[in-house]
């Protein structure tokens, strides 16, 4: 559907959070650059991670896949991933995938 180009991280950096925020979308084909991104980011040892989705316009499975999988890997060192400012779209996909719970209440 997409193509790498339609996908851009910001990262920033504040002792123990790293906030990223995440524009376009987020899909098999561009899913693998916010994988990397975050495990670099679990492997540095932040131990709160702040996703902003407010700019993802499409989520499908392998980008639910990601969240799932950057929430174990901060479950398994003690951490903690939020996702915060999701769309309408990014908030149903994740209500239906059953992770209300990465979801902030800003």
């Amino acid at each position: 559907m997409g193509n790498a180009s339609d996908l851009l991280l910001e990262t920033r950096e504040d002792g123990a959070t790293a906030s990223v925020t995440v524009h376009g979308s987020l899909e098999e084909a561009t899913a693998h650059e916010l994988r990397q991104r975050l495990r670099q980011l679990i492997d540095a040892g932040h131990g709160r991670l702040d996703l902003d989705l407010a700019d993802v316009w499409f989520l499908d499975g392998a980008g639910v896949g990601v969240l799932v999988g950057a929430l174990k890997a901060q479950r398994e060192v003690g951490g903690e991933l939020v996702v915060t400012a999701t769309s309408t779209q990014v908030r149903s996909v994740l209500k239906v995938a059953g992770l209300n719970e990465l979801m902030s209440n800003q």
